[in-house]
């Protein structure tokens, strides 16, 4: 499993979005949304992962060694890219239902090359 949180605007506002991803499948197991980057924040995604996994290693990155959140980086730079780019004036419900369903896709319909072009859930049902 990896984490990480993101920097997001709604309404000219901060906002944060902490995710949890199954690193073998990709599939984002976890995640919280709000306006305030605290552990709470952090926590919450990480319950709402835990209650779907189990055996989670903690990742955590070596020193000078950014390579090692490659996948979380990966995913928020899609989510931007692919879903938020020009939702800045969105309200913090609409970012956070943009979010849900992003998460969604992601899962469920985005094709992902590390996985031999599956869907994270095609994936895990195929090492299943």
């Amino acid at each position: 499993m990896g984490g990480d949180v993101t920097y997001l605007k709604a309404k000219g506002r901060p906002c944060f979005l902490a995710a949890v991803m199954d690193l073998s499948s990709r599939r984002i197991v976890g995640w919280a949304f709000g306006s305030d980057r605290t552990v709470n924040l952090t926590a919450l995604a990480m319950q709402r992962a835990i209650l779907r996994r189990h055996g989670i290693r903690p990742s955590v990155n070596r020193p000078r060694c950014y390579q090692d959140n490659a996948h979380m980086e990966s995913f928020f730079h899609s989510l931007k890219t692919e879903w938020i780019r020009g939702r800045s004036s969105a309200t913090f419900a609409e970012l956070e239902a943009a979010l849900k369903a992003y998460i969604r896709f992601y899962n469920h319909h985005r094709l992902h090359s590390s996985l031999d072009y599956h869907t994270p859930e095609e994936y895990e049902r195929l090492v299943a």
